[in-house]
């Protein structure tokens, strides 16, 4: 944005006030400068930092300027003034070597935890700091990346601040930063993108609107021989917030990037890039039901069960890709489907952490809602361990493990065979559900339960001839486990979807009928 002469000319008369301190400040700058660097050393020791902004906003973080962190609200708005004014004052006699001084200033202030933004829009120092940007003061490549730094930091702010620097003009500018020759201003440039993009998923659209693919693109297959880590990190990170947020983008607007993403996958070993690609493919797997096959066809699953492996830190997003993945309606899904797949999700089981332990048992469970082969599979694992586990763990984990362990075993009813109906009903799946349904009255979850023992007592009232008693078996499973007390008080439900699933449940196997036992429910409300 070109700033005009009558706003260039008021800035200058806001300032004029400001002159003695500037010619003060210039005197004292050699050795303010030498006081500057040793605060700023030990600030970094003092002044504790959030792990996840340091994770997630990489050089934005810079150390804090303590001759600002100590000052109150006026005192920082009075230094914020003095640097904007020595900065409009430099680029304005054309000094572009001392404005690139006062713009690292004005940049670290404005990487502190909580960053004086609205104060620095106030010096109404930003247009200038913008247009610095615009490809005309390229070779000042110093000062470009200085002012690219703080619009990054800006754009870090509230959603106010993000509309200032959309009216400067912003987007243009960084998506033409982006095919600077400094990678330190085209890695600035990935970040003042992707904070507007993280923003919110209006911000993000309007990016995809532009040609920023086909700029990624080009900035990836030109440097990915050169495994420029740094700026593949970054790309990695902006790609990452494309990915993600509701409602989900276009999967065929993200489509190209899906080669770039399998190959840092593929050829990267530094730790936050592959975070932030498994990161990505967690987003595609939750959002786009329409096309998993893009994720199977990159033959990727092989390469993320040896990534978590090394970094057990990305086993939560190891574990929601895959439970997504299995929860897609698609027949190639079966492929990925094998004992090192099962060997990486088990010992999640027992991990340390609850969150850990819950979303391992929702990816079996997931597994399990697919097809008989898919519940053979688990079933055969190490002689049945995985039903071992899951059934211990209902019994002994909180009970928010425990409610996905039994969604996953009763899915397995669903889907699996008479003979996985057997298993599970000698390791005692009837007595189970009824407990649960007794101690959990979560609509969903009563239903689910209910659906399991209707898919056992259909399954062996059709087999009644093959297995003889094995069906009043089951009646007396449930009776002896006070099944028909529990299943009267869920007819009492206030919600009619489970009062209707328990009538016809009870209608259907358990009403005293000529073909059953006249005892069996005698002393039952069944009759």
């Amino acid at each position: 944005m070109q700033v005009s002469t009558s706003e260039h000319e008021a800035a200058i008369n806001y300032f004029k006030s400001k002159r003695d301190q500037y010619l003060v400040e210039i005197r004292k700058n050699k050795n303010n400068q030498r006081i500057l660097d040793k605060r700023v050393k030990l600030t970094r020791f003092l002044v504790p930092m959030n792990n996840d902004n340091i994770d997630n906003n990489n050089q934005q973080n810079a150390p804090i300027n303590p001759l600002l962190s100590c000052l109150g609200p006026s005192e920082i708005q009075t230094k914020l003034n003095d640097f904007a004014y020595n900065f409009i004052q430099a680029i304005t006699a054309g000094d572009f070597a001392v404005a690139a001084v006062v713009a690292e200033e004005i940049r670290k202030s404005v990487s502190d935890e909580e960053p004086p933004i609205d104060q620095l829009i106030e010096t109404q120092v930003l247009p200038y700091i913008v247009n610095i940007l615009d490809g005309n003061y390229n070779d000042y490549e110093r000062l470009v990346e200085e002012c690219t730094w703080i619009a990054a930091n800006v754009a870090s702010g509230e959603a106010h601040n993000l509309n200032c620097l959309f009216d400067l003009g912003i987007v243009p500018k960084a998506l033409d930063l982006l095919l600077h020759p400094n990678n330190r201003i085209k890695e600035n440039a990935v970040w003042v993108l992707a904070n507007i993009a993280g923003d919110n998923t209006d911000f993000r659209d309007q990016l995809l609107q532009t040609d920023l693919i086909k700029r990624i693109e080009h900035i990836v297959y030109d440097k990915m021989n050169e495994k420029s880590s740094d700026l593949i990190s970054n790309l990695m990170w902006l790609i990452a917030v494309l990915f993600r947020g509701t409602p989900y983008p276009s999967f065929e607007q993200l489509r190209p990037l899906l080669n770039f993403i399998n190959e840092v996958l593929f050829e990267f070993d530094d730790k936050k890039t592959l975070k932030d690609a498994v990161g990505t493919l967690c987003g595609l797997s939750t959002g786009d039901k329409e096309d998993p096959q893009s994720m199977i066809d990159m033959n990727c699953v092989d390469q993320l069960i040896k990534i978590q492996d090394k970094y057990p830190g990305f086993a939560m997003s190891f574990l929601r890709i895959i439970g997504h993945l299995f929860s897609a309606e698609n027949n190639q899904i079966v492929d990925l489907l094998d004992n090192d797949l099962l060997d990486a999700i088990v010992p999640h089981l027992k991990h340390k952490s609850q969150d850990i332990r819950k979303e391992a048992a929702w990816a079996l469970s997931n597994i399990l809602a697919g097809n008989e082969y898919q519940v053979e599979e688990v079933f055969n694992y190490q002689k049945g361990r995985i039903v071992s586990i899951l059934f211990h763990t209902i019994e002994n984990d909180h009970f928010t493990v425990a409610k996905e362990c039994t969604y996953a075993l009763a899915n397995a009813c669903k889907a699996g065979s008479i003979h996985h109906l057997q298993d599970l009903v000698q390791r005692g799946i009837i007595e189970m559900l009824i407990s649960s349904c007794e101690q959990n009255g979560e609509v969903q979850f009563l239903l689910r339960c209910i659906s399991a023992l209707d898919s056992i007592l259909g399954e062996y009232k059709a087999m009644e001839q093959a297995f003889g008693s094995e069906y009043n078996d089951i009646l007396n499973r449930i009776y002896n486990c006070k099944g028909n007390e529990v299943l009267e008080l869920m007819q009492k439900h206030v919600d009619d979807s489970v009062y209707e699933a328990v009538s016809e449940l009870i209608d259907n196997y358990l009403l005293h009928d000529k073909d059953t036992d006249e005892n069996l429910f005698q002393n039952s409300m069944f009759h």
